[in-house]
């Protein structure tokens, strides 16, 4: 039960606004990319971080949300490529959880593998960029029905 958990008490005596959100999101698939966004910004991003107790707690929470709700997980995220993905990019990699299994993920990582703002991206370290492409052969091994095959002998 998450009102007796005492990580869930640590974020709403310090924060209960988010506390609030966290139990309406709980057993959700948008707890994973609220708890996301917020680790994300405590690195230093608009919310200028969080004391440790309450990064911890975070961490915490959203590991136990996984293991109750592990049906709501595509199966990606237990991967070791999904995971040095989110550990650096939470965003990209609650995105690609969101879009796992759809015909939307290729497009979307066509976009973030391809420079289209005239070169002003810094692009991916070098251990990301093969967890994406890992990424990207696994989604199109396991869907390949998503996409249309190429029949080079009938080509026009």
């Amino acid at each position: 039960m998450l009102s007796a958990n005492p990580d869930f008490e640590i974020i709403k005596a310090s924060f209960p606004m988010f506390g609030v959100n966290i139990a309406e999101l709980w057993g959700t698939r948008g707890f994973k990319t609220f708890i996301n966004e917020l680790l994300y910004d405590a690195k230093g991003g608009a919310r200028g971080g969080f004391p440790e107790p309450v990064l911890q707690a975070l961490r915490r929470l959203s590991d136990l949300h996984d293991v109750e709700f592990s049906a709501l997980l595509p199966p990606i995220t237990g991967t070791d490529d999904f995971k040095l993905l989110n550990a650096s990019f939470p965003r990209i990699a609650d995105q690609i959880s969101a879009i796992w299994g759809t015909a939307q993920f290729n497009p979307y990582l066509k976009g973030l593998l391809h420079d289209n703002r005239g070169g002003n991206r810094h692009g991916f370290p070098f251990e990301t960029l093969m967890a994406l492409h890992a990424m990207a052969e696994k989604h199109n091994k396991e869907f390949a029905h998503l996409y249309s095959q190429l029949d080079i002998w009938n080509a026009s």
